[in-house]
């Protein structure tokens, strides 16, 4: 808050005020992050493959945890991120070009297949501005 008589610059926030961006999360932070995004799918997969499903159902189990925890992440910090958004795109395609069969051997193919997509969008985004690796 200002006092009376001081003026105070629009590009600099009052002492005190939230920002509108989240503060960077780094070091420590950014571990935990990752262990949570690799994590969580890899460990549903392998608990319940170990429970018996089968390597199409485990697959897409963890997809879907993946899918998830982006979606709590972007409600979390209450704003989404292009790389987000991207992601949870590939996440969604796969998930759908999964049912086109039920061979996991087609579900790693269609991975294959949407991250290769992905990849030209990124390479896209160099030529309209700034690149899509720095909004993550």
């Amino acid at each position: 808050m200002s006092t009376p008589g001081t003026a105070v610059s629009p590009e600099t926030p009052e002492v005190g005020t939230p920002s509108d961006t989240p503060e960077p999360r780094g070091g420590l932070g950014a571990l935990t992050g990752l262990l949570w995004d690799i994590g969580i799918p890899v460990a549903g997969y392998y608990v319940l493959h170990l429970l018996g499903a089968t390597d199409w159902v485990a697959l897409l189990v963890a997809t879907v945890a993946a899918g998830l925890r982006l979606v709590w992440v972007a409600v979390r910090d209450r704003r989404v991120t292009w790389f987000g958004a991207v992601m949870l795109m590939m996440f969604g395609l796969g998930l759908a070009l999964a049912f086109a069969s039920d061979d996991p051997r087609f579900i790693l193919l269609s991975d294959s297949f949407t991250t290769s997509v992905v990849a030209l969008g990124f390479l896209g985004s160099l030529l309209v501005g700034e690149p899509l690796t720095l909004s993550a």
